[in-house]
């Protein structure tokens, strides 16, 4: 019996690869997918409707990336949509099309909303270009406001200042300068704080993530002279990475409350706190900076959202007040939300 060549060998292996994909692509391209709908609450807003909003974020996201289903998102019930919440969702989305495909196409796809005013809010984000779904036709005009389009990346804060200047509206509204610098060190720094501390490998995950990712959207509302930007990373959260950071400031605080300490406690204290753990002085002030800012607004207001807790310093008028609160629904990472609304401090163009 003749002997084959290596080149012989070659080829028939190579035949046999490309006969076995074949096979393999006719038998799955042909089933027929079933996709289990998602559907979207009526009120999708973090703030008014939290809990409902998160567990219908965090099931979409167990769907895909653990059960590995095909799901579709529906958003034929909902009429109303904030900016906080479609930023989560956002980069929800985003993280389970990048992880879960099917065939080189991803597991989650979605529908257009019929109301026209939340169907232009996410026109507006960003968000169909993440579904691979063409720009509605035809948008509506709204001229009394204007969601800024969301930013993603892992990058710090020297490589990003460029794009910050543009998120921070400088077509819209000119800053005062010394609350111009303010902002940027507030935003620039929880960004860096992604890069530094969010996905510390030290620490488990129950999801699969888009490590050291970032989210960034902004919004503004002419007629209200209001504007508002947001953060959010998918991260191990706050109350994780804080009692290692800060392991002495935990266990005074643990000794003063005489209990075990909760999320909430922890986002509050992460608040409170003016250093971070590599004790650099231009390092902690961020939030700082951002609270400044509200105290120094007619309106507005700081909320942090991460694991179980949450924290919200709110300013109207002459009156302010700080609360912490604990949340049934885990947030999965950090959220960071900032408005402010009529400052001195702002010259709308």
């Amino acid at each position: 019996m003749k002997r084959l060549s290596q080149r012989d060998k070659q080829w028939l292996t190579r035949h046999a690869e490309l006969s076995f994909k074949r096979r393999w692509r006719k038998k799955y391209e042909t089933r027929q997918i079933v996709y289990e709908l998602a559907h979207v609450p009526e009120s999708f807003d973090l703030l008014d409707n939290y809990e409902e909003c998160m567990r219908f974020i965090n099931q979409l996201a167990h769907k895909v990336l653990i059960d590995q289903a095909f799901v579709k998102i529906d958003f034929g019930s909902c009429i109303s949509m904030s900016a906080d919440a479609a930023l989560v969702l956002a980069a929800e989305v985003d993280r389970c099309v990048s992880l879960r495909t099917y065939l080189g196409k991803p597991k989650l796809h979605g529908t257009y909303p019929s109301n026209k005013s939340v169907r232009r809010f996410l026109q507006e984000l960003g968000f169909y270009k993440l579904l691979d779904l063409k720009e509605p036709e035809s948008p509506i005009d709204l001229q009394d406001r204007r969601f800024i389009q969301m930013r993603t990346g892992v990058r710090a804060k020297g490589q990003i200042i460029d794009e910050l200047e543009e998120m921070v509206f400088s077509n819209v509204v000119r800053f005062d300068t010394q609350a111009g610098k303010a902002l940027f060190r507030g935003l620039s720094e929880a960004m860096t704080n992604v890069t530094r501390h969010a996905y510390d490998a030290e620490f488990g995950q129950s999801l699969p993530v888009k490590r050291g990712q970032w989210w960034m959207a902004g919004y503004w509302n002419r007629d209200r002279h209001e504007i508002m930007a947001f953060m959010y990373d998918q991260g191990v959260g706050i109350p994780a990475t804080l009692p290692k950071t800060h392991k002495e400031q935990v266990g005074i605080l643990w000794r003063i409350l005489g209990r075990s300490v909760s999320d909430a406690d922890l986002v509050k204290l992460s608040m409170q706190l003016g250093k971070t753990r590599t004790a650099a002085p231009q390092h902690g002030k961020g939030m700082a900076d951002l609270k400044r800012l509200v105290e120094l607004a007619h309106e507005g207001h700081l909320r942090i959202l991460s694991g179980t807790g949450g924290y919200l310093y709110a300013r109207k008028g002459d009156e302010t007040h700080e609360q912490k609160n604990d949340l049934d629904s885990r947030v999965n990472g950090t959220f960071i939300e900032w408005r402010i609304s009529d400052s001195e401090l702002i010259q709308w163009q």
